[in-house]
């Protein structure tokens, strides 16, 4: 079951809603398509053939026909009671029609959030209660399969874990997601890549002293692994270490030389240190890159305006 607190659950519950919202926009709408007698005997002989109703009674759901969905679900979850998508419609519905929350999140916490991932068919209103490819997450980096070794063993624990820094970094309950991450370490090991998102989660959080340990742990592994340099560099950077970031920076720059990612913080790190010479010069090559850097957004940074000045009236001093 899944390990929300009720704000948390509240969070996924209006997600699933503004979900719900935007596929009324789209739809057609087609009322023959609303659940049938015969659909829910098919269900109590086959419950294979769940995802039907389940496709039916979210049809009506986008209908706004909320008293019509309570009907369909009550008689569905009579014959599957603990099916997720029926508890999370149901969920919705006491979501929609009262105003006090506190029947919604009650039944959101009876579903089985892990069960609810792995349905098939998942549409946007579930995918939008839980983390997952098919639905935009604000958040910098989400967990994900890719970053784990390929010798993994998959189990149940593992899946777990993982489901849970999505869920906890989805609701912004960052401190849970950080103690999920120290649970997935205890059950496969500490990966350079695991310690790079973990990282991430810490300088989202402003916590750039911790990223560090993890960045510096996870480069002893891989001393190569270009994004963890980089990293490190934007870290060293938050904690005004500039020369330790100027070192990073160009040691990512000698992999990528042209990357102005890298290029104009390293700058930055210059002027912070008042190397205003140096600093023009490498604004100089960035101009060459890219000479709409003179007039955009960067300029709203204080030491950046300073240095396109000075590049400026260099400029026009050679004329």
């Amino acid at each position: 079951m899944n390990e929300l607190s009720n704000e948390e659950l509240d969070q996924l519950l209006e997600n699933a809603m503004e979900a719900m919202f935007i596929l009324q926009e789209e739809r057609p709408g087609d009322e023959t398509l609303f659940p049938k007698e015969e659909d829910y005997s098919r269900l109590d002989q086959e419950p294979e053939t769940s995802h039907i109703v389940e496709s039916l009674i979210l049809e009506v759901l986008l209908c706004n026909e909320f008293e019509r969905a309570k009907t369909y679900l009550q008689k569905a979850l009579t014959l599957q009671p603990a099916n997720p998508v029926f508890l999370l419609y149901q969920a919705l519905v006491h979501y929609v029609t009262e105003r006090n929350r506190t029947s919604a999140i009650s039944l959101a916490r009876s579903i089985d959030i892990f069960a609810l991932v792995c349905c098939e068919e998942k549409n946007e209103i579930i995918a939008a209660f839980i983390p997952g490819e098919d639905y935009p997450i604000d958040f910098p980096s989400v967990i994900d399969y890719s970053v784990l070794d390929s010798n993994t063993d998959f189990t149940t624990s593992v899946r777990k874990v993982c489901m849970n820094i999505q869920l906890f970094s989805l609701v912004r309950n960052y401190h849970r997601a950080i103690d999920c991450f120290q649970q997935l370490f205890t059950l496969i090991g500490e990966s350079p890549k695991l310690l790079l998102e973990l990282a991430i989660i810490y300088n989202f959080t402003k916590q750039h002293r911790e990223a560090k340990k993890c960045l510096k742990k996870a480069l002893l592994v891989e001393p190569q692994l270009i994004v963890v340099i980089y990293a490190l560099a934007e870290t060293h950077r938050s904690l005004q270490e500039y020369e330790q970031a100027i070192g990073f920076y160009r040691k990512y720059l000698s992999h990528k030389p042209t990357d102005l990612t890298g290029l104009i913080p390293l700058a930055l790190c210059y002027e912070s240190l008042n190397h205003t010479e140096i600093a023009v010069d490498i604004l100089e090559k960035v101009i060459v890159i890219n000479p709409q850097i003179e007039n955009s957004g960067w300029q709203l940074i204080p030491e950046m305006d300073k240095l396109i000045r000075i590049v400026q009236e260099k400029r026009i001093a050679q004329l």
